[in-house]
Order: structure tokens, then C-alpha cells, then sequence
């Protein structure tokens, strides 16, 4: 059921998505809705995750993108603007193709799953190796370059600086993370894509430190599309009270021409302590397209957490662009 601060979400959403609309801007609103979740422990359903998405160009080589969660009261997630052209944006009548430019707060580029929302993922929820090692949704202010070299394989590198950083956002916590600075490689094809990225930051009077690597790929095969995701993370920490930790997680899914997607997710990582227990855990997705802006999905796994070892989630994605 919706509370009163998701009502007035509600409210302030409808208030913006009309003038949005008469300004010709190009808005979307996205999230999720989970019909049931269900552990051994508990169940619960309601709004997961609903956030407006705002896309405004000024002209061919500046675009601004505002990101505004409004599920549970009303926050700004993410407000950069691009610029494809940056020396001209600085009065420089000089143009470097591939050079682009990203000031303001964003999902720092970092992996795959860390730059997406909900409705872009296959699976339901973050897997627990990113949401333990990275965070739910890793948003920093940051200024971003990136570069795309001219060669035949057009590998990107992107690299960027923040004087602040907000992880697991929900408009009101910072994070102890300050000062991110963040590298990545990309190598991004038709049908297959593979990266390589860095993050420190300062955490307290440490720095700590992630590296990542991932893949994905997709094969016509049969009656429908074979996808596969992979990712790495391996946390060192500048603290010596702090263990050092990897988690990783695959992703192999198999879309039918019927509007049906099947597919299995592993997920892993280290126990925070030491002694403590290694969590792991397999799951079945089944997803069910409803129309070409929504999907259904049912999700069941099962982990080796003595309290829930199994976990059934039923959810409704959408994203109206």
C-alpha cells in the first residue's frame, strides 16, 4: 500500500510531468512495483522504485539530464549536464572527436550494474556482491572526461574526480565515501562489450580502494537471443581492521521470440569478517513482457543464509520514455 509521502510523490510528480510536457522536454518516468517478496522470515509488496527522468538538449553538443526519485518523498538523484563538444563550450573554436565532458552528480561510471536503474537490469534488485562492495546506486559530484580513441575498436576511457559522494540514496544519508576518483576502460560492440574499473576514495582517514571487471555478451541462438553478464569486484581496504573482500556475480538468460525471458543468476561474495560466512546464491528469472513499456517479472533463489535460504519476488517493471 502507498504511505502519504509516497501520495505526495505522486502529487509532485503530476505536477512537473505536465509543464515537462508542454516544454516539448523529453521526460520518461521508470520504476519498479513488487507485487509480492516473500522470505522465510517475512513478505511484503509495494513501490520498490519510481523515479522521473528528465532529458533536455540546448543545443546539438550540451544535454542536461535530471534524475528525481519520488517514492518516498522527493530528491534529486542525479542533475549533470554533457557536453560532447567541451572546447567549444569554452569559446574554443576547436573540436576533438570522441572527447566528451560530465559535470554534476551522477551514478559514477563503475561496472555495469552500478550505472543502471531497476528496469534495466534483467534480474530483480541489485545483486548482493555489487550492493555489499559498492552500494545501492554509487552517486558521486563529480566532474568526468571521457575519451573514445580512434581506432578500429572504439574503446572508451573515462576518468573522474569528486569532492563529495552519496551511496544507498535515499535524500537524506551521505556516505562516509569523499573524494572519489574513478577510472575505467570500455570496449563496447553490437554484441559484446567488456570493461576494466577503478574507484578510491576516502573513507575516514583511509583511502579504500575497488577494482571491477566485466562482460556481457548476446548470440542469436534458436527461437531467440542467448545474453550473458559477468562481473568482478575486489575491495582492498586501508584499514587494517577492515577485511579485504571479492564478490562477483553471472548472468545467463535466453529471450524468446514469444515475449518470454528465462535465465540464472549466481551471485557470491566474502564474508565481511573474518570467520564469518561466504554468502552465495542461485536464482531462476522468469519475465513475461506486458507491452512494449512493461514487464513482469518472477524471480526464486535460494542462498545459504541459515535465517532466509530462499526468496521469491514477484515484480512489475516499467519505463515510459
Amino acid at each position: 500500500m502507498m504511505n502519504n509521502k509516497t501520495k505526495l510523490s505522486l502529487a509532485v510528480l503530476a505536477a512537473l510531468v505536465v509543464p515537462a510536457q508542454l516544454m516539448a522536454a523529453n521526460i520518461g518516468l521508470g520504476g519498479s512495483i513488487s507485487a509480492w517478496k516473500a522470505s522465510d522470515s517475512d513478505s511484503q509488496s509495494g513501490v520498490d522504485s519510481l523515479h522521473l527522468k528528465v532529458a533536455e538538449s540546448i543545443n546539438n553538443t550540451t544535454k542536461i539530464n535530471i534524475v528525481a526519485n519520488v517514492e518516498d518523498g522527493f530528491y534529486i538523484n542525479e542533475g549533470y549536464v554533457t557536453f560532447t563538444k567541451p572546447l567549444n563550450a569554452l569559446g574554443i573554436n576547436y573540436d576533438v572527436k570522441g572527447l566528451e565532458v560530465v559535470a554534476g552528480q551522477k551514478l559514477v561510471s563503475f561496472g555495469i550494474d552500478n550505472t543502471r536503474y531497476t528496469e534495466d537490469r534483467a534480474y530483480i534488485g541489485r545483486t548482493e556482491a555489487v550492493n555489499q562492495l559498492l552500494g545501492d546506486g554509487y552517486v558521486a559530484k563529480e566532474l568526468e572526461v571521457s575519451y573514445t580513441l580512434p581506432t578500429a575498436l572504439p574503446v572508451k576511457l573515462t576518468a573522474a574526480y569528486g569532492a563529495d559522494s552519496v551511496t544507498n540514496v535515499d535524500g537524506e544519508q551521505t556516505s562516509s565515501r569523499t573524494k572519489p576518483t574513478s577510472f575505467r576502460a570500455a570496449l563496447a560492440q553490437k554484441n559484446y562489450s567488456v570493461g576494466a574499473s577503478f574507484l578510491t576514495y576516502e573513507n575516514g582517514d583511509e583511502n579504500d580502494s575497488l577494482l571491477g571487471l566485466d562482460a556481457t555478451y548476446k548470440m542469436a541462438l534458436g527461437m531467440g537471443e542467448l545474453n550473458l553478464e559477468a562481473e568482478v569486484l575486489s575491495f582492498t581496504a586501508g584499514n587494517d581492521n577492515q577485511e579485504d573482500r571479492t564478490g562477483y556475480y553471472l548472468y545467463a538468460g535466453y529471450d524468446w521470440k514469444n515475449s518470454w525471458t528465462t535465465g540464472l543468476l549466481y551471485d557470491a561474495v566474502t564474508a565481511e569478517e573474518d570467520g564469518g560466512d561466504d554468502y552465495s546464491s542461485l536464482g531462476l528469472v522468469v519475465s513475461r513482457k506486458l507491452s512494449d513499456a512493461a514487464r513482469l517479472r518472477l524471480q526464486y533463489s535460494m542462498n545459504n543464509n541459515d535465517e532466509n535460504d530462499s526468496l521469491v519476488k514477484a515484480q512489475v517493471v516499467f519505463n515510459l520514455k
